[in-house]
């Protein structure tokens, strides 16, 4: 979920369809939400917990790209969508002078935050809840609005995906990359990361993207055991990326200044100029 993604499309003459990633083939283990200029991902993992990854659209939304990915202890899950159910769904009145209606903060493995609340408006709560996303080094908060529908279809999502990743995350010598971090995240070697248009889909005109989680080890390769196609257009895109990927060879993200291996969600994006 590198912005060098973005900037490699722009190379090669290609960028992403707005809204366009869809899986072919269904997953149970994971729940993808479109809200016009925004993708939310909410995935199952028994080992790693419950990826939530979301971005805007690159082409639809006009405004500064956003995009947040962490990984919740799917144990933590159950007492926090208790609390915000309440929040989205509550009609009762306010009876102090608070001015907003919320949730504590979740904490993902990486100290990133997310919760969600409503503001006050005169004597009642606003109908639209907020989603706050946060960055663990709290520099970085994005606030998505969603109708009462939205917020309940988001933390049915969290609740069904968390109860297929019921299993306690194992501890991992992996640290998760910050997406909104570069120097928490490994980087592409220039000229090293080169994706390669499927011929037949370049024929056909046809667009899509490709969203992967992989690790990037301390010598600055991708793990190819560790490659994952959360979601895809098509398998040729897939193909690509992961051939692009074997070939790439990446500055590693580093803890004191020495090389450690990182946990990357990237997304690859295909689409003709």
């Amino acid at each position: 979920m590198q912005r060098s993604a973005i900037l490699l499309g722009l190379l090669l003459g290609l960028r992403a369809t707005a809204g366009s990633a869809q899986n072919r083939i269904p997953d149970s283990t994971i729940t993808r939400l479109a809200w016009g200029t925004i993708n939310v991902l909410i995935r199952a993992d028994t080992t790693n917990g419950l990826l939530v990854w979301a971005e805007t659209s690159p082409i639809a939304y006009q405004a500064t790209q956003q995009s947040f990915a962490a990984s919740f202890n799917p144990q933590d899950m159950d007492p926090w969508l208790n609390l915000a159910h309440l929040v989205v769904t509550t009609t009762t009145l306010p009876s102090d002078s608070a001015t907003a209606l919320a949730t504590p903060p979740l904490v993902a493995r990486d100290g990133s935050h997310l919760l969600v609340f409503r503001r006050r408006k005169k004597h009642k709560w606003e109908a639209h809840t907020e989603i706050l996303l946060l960055d663990r080094e709290e520099r970085h908060s994005w606030y998505i609005d969603a109708d009462r529908d939205k917020a309940r279809t988001f933390l049915e999502a969290l609740w069904l995906q968390a109860g297929r990743s019921r299993q306690r995350p194992s501890s991992t010598a992996v640290r998760d990359a910050n997406p909104r971090d570069p120097a928490s995240c490994p980087q592409p070697v220039p000229g090293t990361l080169v994706l390669r248009y499927p011929e037949g889909l370049r024929l056909a005109s046809e667009s899509g993207e490709v969203w992967m989680s992989f690790v990037v080890q301390p010598d600055g390769t991708a793990d190819a055991t560790s490659f994952q196609v959360l979601l895809s257009d098509d398998r040729e895109f897939a193909t690509a990326v992961i051939e692009a990927l074997r070939r790439a060879r990446y500055r590693p993200a580093e803890v004191g200044g020495v090389p450690t291996a990182a946990h990357v969600h990237q997304r690859f994006i295909f689409r003709i100029r």
